[in-house]
């Protein structure tokens, strides 16, 4: 009598608790060699460097496509701020001239109506008052509905000219990816890569592991599969 215990005895592998693989993610020529195979990395550490022209040449040239959008589109912004301008200095010019006449044309209308001025001259400068009153109400009608339209088309300005800018900095990132680095601190393991050597899109270029915590990686039979569970016990030797 006693406790039934069952052992399954099976040979396993010492594996690093954490690995990471590197991948190229665009294609080219190795440039440089950097780190070596066995070497202890920081993570950001260069591991070897790509060169590849024609990508180089399209991002040069959607940098620039996009650099002239974004001048375009302040200019843009440049002239409805330059127009909002004119209009408010059409309005001061306007409110300056009433300024000036709506006293002449009180005074003319209270010696006209005295006799002591010509109608002639009265008209005349009862014309202009009220020309340069209209002129004022049209002026300011327009510059409201203008000011309208023109924080609509600024507030679309502003949210094209911001993605334009995310989508500049995503392409100057591309050829970051042409440089291989190490994404965290650990141990680098890799095939034999050389200068001139050619590397394709999603080839991998090696692994980085972490040095000082491992795992056991164990197969087993299918024999065994209803009898395992998570949480039992395992001892190594």
């Amino acid at each position: 009598r006693g406790v039934f215990q069952e052992f399954i005895p099976q040979t396993g592998t010492v594996e690093p608790s954490r690995t990471v693989y590197l991948d190229a993610i665009e294609g080219g020529t190795i440039k440089r060699v950097v780190a070596e195979s066995g070497a202890m990395l920081k993570k950001g550490d260069v591991i070897l460097e790509l060169s590849n022209l024609n990508r180089e040449l399209t991002v040069l040239s959607q940098e620039a496509q996009l650099s002239e959008s974004i001048n375009r589109t302040r200019d843009t912004r440049l002239g409805i701020t330059r127009n909002d301008l004119e209009q408010r200095q059409t309005l001061a010019l306007i409110e300056n001239q009433l300024a000036i006449l709506q006293p002449q044309y009180n005074r003319q209308k209270q010696l006209f109506e005295k006799k002591l001025i010509s109608k002639q001259e009265f008209e005349r400068t009862e014309a202009d008052y009220k020309y340069n009153l209209e002129r004022k109400r049209i002026t300011y009608e327009v510059y409201k509905n203008d000011s309208i339209d023109r924080l609509r088309q600024i507030r679309e300005i502003n949210v094209s000219e911001r993605k334009m800018s995310l989508s500049l900095e995503g392409v100057g990132k591309i050829l970051d990816n042409l440089i291989i680095r190490s994404p965290i601190d650990g141990q680098l393991s890799r095939p034999q890569l050389d200068a001139g050597q050619n590397v394709n899109p999603g080839q991998r270029m090696g692994q980085v592991d972490i040095v000082g915590s491992y795992k056991v990686r164990v197969e087993f039979d299918e024999l065994y599969y209803p009898r395992i569970s998570q949480g039992l016990h395992a001892t190594t030797s």
